[in-house]
């Protein structure tokens, strides 16, 4: 190559250098201004922004998490013992923090930041969505409550007029001691129908549930096993276990009681549409899948057509001419308060099969080890 083309090649070459020179420098200032933009972004947001490293300490988080948690969430900060000062609520991701007067409940959404061995979590603050949500749920309450009043008020006349017809006969001159005793028990039996439809009205009143604490599936299946074998062996139907629930599974945030007589409700919904059939069998089966509880209740009675599908958790409609309708109702309600979902599907004179889904939440085995037991709930029908 002569000197002359070579002294072009090298012209050519630190042009072009220059050029890339200039545009390293514009990116290099657009990359400044998106930095600067992010920036501002972050501290505007109205939500928190925390990133944690592979030691799961904080070293970023914007204005916003800043003034909702101060100094318990600085740079440096270790994440798991904030995560441990946490309690769940029983809704997927949501969780509560507390701090003397201060409640905040908080939806936290977390992922892997690519290439890093970092994940930056999102922090939104729900408090006042979940009070909104509370007070819906409240008037949706009410509403029902209106129109239950109309059913609670023909639903006692009956079993009062019937004591009240008992105990004129008890009341009777010269009725011997054996009919008068037998007029008692049966307006004691009237009573105590009464009870029962007026507790389950203040079970559907309350939302379902009124203490929250984490609760065992393993532990609530034993409880529900325990009590409804010797009663569907008394009635002489079988109880089959479908699927038995994981020893080490998720918890409820919820009431035990509550959620015992909502499937208890279920077991003796299944039990008495089978009432006049000669074989009689309930199949109940308890699994996790995912973060939910799944709890399946089938029978062989009758079925239901889609007529009555629409109406089933409705309060007071029965098919059942001893029924109070208020079992399935209360179940469905009890369901509802703990985060979750009830269904059901039938086929006319084959049967059918309720799923109850509840959403869990993962506790350290410490932790759960720390709830079992419990009491077995009244289940009404």
């Amino acid at each position: 190559m002569t000197p002359e083309a070579l002294a072009q090649a090298f012209g050519e070459f630190m042009r072009a250098s220059e050029t890339l020179t200039a545009a390293y420098r514009q990116l290099e200032s657009r990359v400044e201004r998106l930095t600067e933009r992010l920036t501002v972004l972050l501290r505007a947001l109205p939500v928190g922004v925390v990133v944690v490293d592979r030691e799961e300490h904080v070293v970023e988080i914007n204005d916003t998490a800043l003034t909702w948690f101060g100094e318990v969430l600085g740079i440096g900060a270790d994440w798991r013992t904030f995560r441990a000062s946490l309690t769940p609520t029983g809704t997927p991701k949501e969780w509560i923090w507390r701090r003397e007067e201060e409640e905040r409940r908080l939806l936290l959404s977390s992922a892997l930041l690519p290439g890093e061995e970092s994940q930056i979590v999102v922090i939104q603050e729900v408090t006042e969505t979940a009070r909104i949500r509370e007070t819906l749920a409240r008037q949706e309450r009410l509403a029902a409550m209106g129109e239950m009043v109309a059913g609670l008020a023909h639903q006692l006349r009956t079993p009062l007029a019937s004591a009240l017809l008992f105990l004129d006969h008890a009341a009777m001159e010269g009725v011997d001691e054996k009919r008068r005793q037998e007029s008692l028990a049966r307006v004691k039996s009237r009573l105590k129908r009464m009870e029962q439809l007026i507790g389950d009205m203040l079970i559907f009143a309350r939302g379902g549930a009124t203490k929250r604490a984490p609760v065992s599936l393993p532990t609530l299946w034993h409880q529900l096993r325990a009590t409804y074998e010797p009663i569907a062996a008394a009635q002489g139907a079988t109880l089959t276990v479908l699927r038995e629930p994981p020893e080490d599974g998720p918890v409820v945030i919820g009431e035990e009681r509550a959620l015992l007589g909502a499937i208890g409700n279920l077991i003796d919904n299944a039990l008495a549409v089978q009432r006049e059939r000669e074989k009689r069998w309930v199949g109940i089966g308890a699994t996790v899948e995912g973060s939910e509880w799944v709890i399946t209740v089938a029978d062989r009675g009758p079925g239901f057509d889609e007529t009555v599908a629409s109406r089933l958790f409705s309060p007071f409609f029965t098919t059942r001419p001893d029924g109070t309708g208020l079992g399935l109702a209360i179940a469905h309600e009890v369901v509802r308060a703990h985060g979750g979902s009830i269904s059901a599907t039938s086929e006319a004179g084959k049967g059918a099969t309720f799923v109850v889904r509840l959403p869990a939440v993962a506790l350290p085995p410490a932790e759960q080890g720390e709830y079992c037991g419990g009491t077995v709930a009244s289940a009404g029908g």
